[in-house]
């Protein structure tokens, strides 16, 4: 199952995931993210990705909870509460816009990807 939250976040639950290569965020987005879903024996060609400067305006992130529970909170761009939701083992958010928060209900731990290069909490973050 996917859960599209206006246009702040992706959740994606555990086992979501049609045949083929499903590509969760539109072409546009800064931070494309896909679902490869092949049979046993499927190969994708060798391929290196050609140097292209890219643009990036946006920071989006890509949690996936390997274990545990934690719950975000999300946030309108001005910073308003939107809504929360609980992520549980398996499951993904991709967050797009707005600002977030995290409080983990049990031990958890999370594969957490980002654009870089990071320049330091100060600079990164605006705390709500």
């Amino acid at each position: 199952m996917i859960e599209r939250i206006r246009d702040l976040a992706i959740i994606i639950r555990q086992g979501h995931g049609e045949p083929g290569i499903n590509f969760i965020t539109p072409e546009e987005n800064f931070l494309q993210f896909s679902i490869l879903n092949h049979p046993k024996g499927h190969t994708i060609k060798a391929h290196v990705h050609k140097d292209r400067e890219r643009v990036i305006a946006k920071v989006q992130e890509v949690l996936y909870i390997e274990k545990g529970v934690m719950k975000v909170d999300l946030y309108d761009n001005l910073g308003k509460f939107v809504c929360d939701r609980l992520l549980a083992t398996g499951d993904t958010i991709v967050l797009i816009e707005g600002g977030h928060g995290f409080s983990f209900q049990e031990d958890t731990r999370v594969i957490y990807t980002k654009q870089g290069p990071y320049y330091g909490k100060s600079e990164d973050k605006e705390l709500l």
